[in-house]
């Protein structure tokens, strides 16, 4: 913990304390949680929405779909070239 200024102490007293009080600033609990917090989230991928999750379910039936309907083209196509 840090000491606070005497009412006789000089000036150069009161730099040292400063100088004391910005050092022990980089130590600081709220810091250290505030990185644990970031190191943690970047391990997990952010969670995402309904909305976005049936967006993308909707894409990829679309998708799904286009795919099937190129095969049965060429399964057309094929057939009528060997009449």
């Amino acid at each position: 913990m840090l000491k606070r200024p005497n009412p006789g102490e000089t000036e150069e007293d009161l730099l040292r304390i400063q100088d004391e009080c910005l050092a022990a600033r980089d130590k600081s609990a709220a810091r250290a949680i505030k990185q644990f917090i970031l190191s943690s989230t970047e391990a997990t991928p952010p969670k995402k929405s309904r909305f976005r999750a049936k967006q993308e379910e909707k894409k990829e039936l679309h998708s799904a779909q286009a795919d099937n309907d190129v095969d049965m083209e060429h399964e057309i196509d094929s057939k009528t070239s060997n009449l």
